[in-house]
């Protein structure tokens, strides 16, 4: 497996990129599924068609909206599809604010009114009670004026097609390049725990996640 050089440059994007191009057979993911006797295993290749997919769903090519855009990711789902999602964001060129269901109604609303995020990508049906406190919450917050957009976030199979068989002649369009992004410039928006009130948003720049975190193994070094 090539591994990729790391300086502060490099940005997530980048990344998979290189795996796509270099380490496209490598597996990324592996897993059981329930009455198949073999594991199914996620490929580079896979995987970052994968985060092009999520871009052209979340933001069509044409790109409408603003660059850097801060969307709100609350949801229930499988770390594939978590990951792709989040990754797949980055490569449209906007932020991903990534928010724990566990947070009360009125720490979400304040989380989205801290980071100027509008959008917010969820599983509507397993976390209906949750939104439709938020949604409440949002007409009688102190900003009653503040617009946000509840969407489904993508599912399994719109990003993973062919479940762990995708090969390179299978149907594919790539999502066009972003603008250039900087190793001072915001890759995600963690938040804090609110253990002394409400949840503070946390800005990750990718100079943060390619030369901290890859060295201490914490989330997306798999990709390092």
């Amino acid at each position: 497996m090539k591994s990729p050089t790391l300086d502060r440059s490099t940005t997530l994007p980048r990344l998979l990129k290189f795996h796509y191009e270099h380490n496209a057979d490598q597996t990324l993911y592996v897993y059981s599924e329930d009455g198949k006797a073999n594991l199914t295993e996620i490929k580079h290749l896979e995987f970052g068609r994968a985060c092009h997919r999520a871009a052209h769903i979340i933001r069509p090519p044409h790109r409408s909206g603003p660059d850097r855009e801060v969307v709100a990711i609350i949801a229930q789902v499988d770390t594939i599809v978590y990951t792709a999602v989040v990754a797949g964001l980055m490569e449209a060129g906007l932020i991903p604010l990534l928010i724990s269901p566990r947070n009360t109604p009125a720490a979400i609303v304040n989380l989205l009114q801290k980071t100027g995020a509008h959008r917010v990508l969820s599983t509507q049906t397993t976390l209906q009670e949750l939104l439709r406190n938020v949604k409440t919450e949002l007409t009688t917050s102190t900003d009653t004026t503040y617009n946000v957009t509840f969407e489904e976030i993508p599912g399994l199979y719109q990003l993973f097609p062919k479940l762990g068989t995708e090969i390179s002649r299978d149907p594919f369009l790539p999502y066009p390049p972003s603008s250039d992004l900087g190793p001072n410039d915001t890759a995600v928006i963690l938040h804090s725990s609110g253990s002394t009130g409400f949840p503070k948003p946390i800005s990750i720049t990718y100079e943060c996640i390619i030369l901290s975190w890859a060295s201490s193994g914490e989330s997306f070094s798999i990709l390092l």
